[in-house]
């Protein structure tokens, strides 16, 4: 009987340790998600994706990260803390609500019926940008238009592109327009630079805002101002971040045959990603600011296809949307009181490729400018074997 309970003592104990285990991997697991897909959004190449940089493309701003993937939070003792304590206080997502808490879909349908509405926008842009015209968008209807997060001092990712799948023979072939968006630097010299790279090029957006990593929701929402003030015969909209590679030729064949909906928002696409909670993160952010649990689904910033009837809307949307400093968030909660759901491209990635092992390839992240260079040599050589 003495040893029947001790066995008995033993399996309860072991049971207990296993439920407490899955409960701490679900909690681990769900942080993961989010920070798996921030982190290799800010990956910058494959060889270094154990000593990963958090940076993104349109700011220049890097911090060195932990190495390894299982460095992604301090400790479990902190994930335990900022996620599990705080669960109780954050507000269902059946109850997802962002101000303004209006019907976004009737709203604006009156703004772009011109019909007065009785909101008022919460979402002043009161930004302005220094560009060339762009015959294109004047005299024509460009088939896409690609606007290219930059940080203004990435002079180099910027040549790479104009050399590589942005070059001036393919917007000419596919009828399209390369804009890349930059913000305003601190040092004088470094804007007389960009002035300067801009009469040359004519292909860059000055947004009078400082350039910084939290500005990238005004240099999103700026580019879609400023498109459907100046470019909005364009058919679709191509948002991409200045590593990213990507395959002209697929994404017009893509493009062709795949998005038919008037009204289309895709990319790598993220679901139940959940705020990080802990106040020293980079990506911190509070209860007050954000009170629910998960984010609605999302595509990854780094590389996003829209169709302008699409971008019309988060123009007319973004101005009774109260602003939020993460782009890629911010952009799936105006999708999500539209009523729109991002679609998953799978030759999308948000992590380092090897291309020549994926022939359906349309974009991944982490390609430096010598880099992008060499591997869109590789892309050119795929394609002459494919069409011998």
């Amino acid at each position: 009987m003495t040893t029947f309970l001790k066995v008995l003592k033993g399996t309860l104990f072991l049971v207990s340790l296993i439920a407490t285990g899955m409960c701490v991997w679900n909690v681990y697991r769900l942080n993961m998600s989010r920070n798996r897909y921030l982190y290799l959004e800010h990956w910058k190449s494959k060889e270094n994706m154990t000593n990963a940089k958090y940076i993104r493309a349109d700011t220049g701003i890097q911090t060195e990260s932990k190495p390894g993937i299982l460095r992604q939070v301090d400790s479990l003792k902190t994930l335990l803390r900022t996620n599990i304590s705080a669960q109780p206080t954050k507000a269902p997502w059946s109850n997802f609500s962002f101000p303004l808490d209006v019907d976004m879909i009737q709203l604006v349908q009156k703004l772009r019926s011109n019909i007065p509405v009785e909101h008022k926008p919460v979402f002043v842009y009161g930004y302005t940008f220094t560009h060339y015209k762009v015959d294109r968008c004047v005299d024509g209807s460009p088939f896409f238009i690609f606007l290219i997060k930059s940080a203004v001092t990435n002079v180099e990712s910027r040549a790479a592109i104009r050399k590589t799948w942005a070059n001036s023979a393919l917007i000419e072939k596919y009828n399209s327009v390369r804009m890349f968006l930059v913000g305003t630097p601190d040092k004088r010299t470094v804007l007389s630079a960009v002035e300067e790279e801009n009469n040359i090029h004519k292909d860059i957006l000055i947004m009078s805002f400082r350039e910084n990593y939290y500005n990238n929701t005004l240099k999103t929402i700026g580019a879609i101002h400023w498109t459907v003030q100046h470019c909005n015969r364009s058919k679709f909209v191509i948002f991409v971040d200045d590593d990213m590679l990507v395959s002209t030729t697929r994404l017009v064949e893509f493009l062709e045959t795949n998005v038919t909906l008037p009204t289309f928002f895709g990319g790598h696409v993220a679901k139940d990603n959940i705020p990080f909670r802990n106040e020293t993160s980079k990506w911190y952010v509070s209860l007050k600011d954000y009170p629910y649990s998960v984010y609605p689904p999302m595509a990854s910033a780094g590389f996003m296809v829209m169709t302008i009837n699409f971008v019309i809307d988060i123009h007319f949307a973004s101005q009774y949307t109260k602003e939020f400093n993460f782009d890629d968030c911010y952009l799936g909660m105006v999708a999500y009181k539209l009523h729109v759901k991002p679609v998953y491209i799978r030759s999308v990635f948000v992590e380092p490729m090897n291309i020549t092992r994926n022939t359906h390839l349309i974009a991944a992240h982490g390609f430096p400018p010598s880099k992008m260079i060499s591997s869109w040599s590789e892309l050119q050589k795929q394609f002459t074997l494919t069409n011998r």
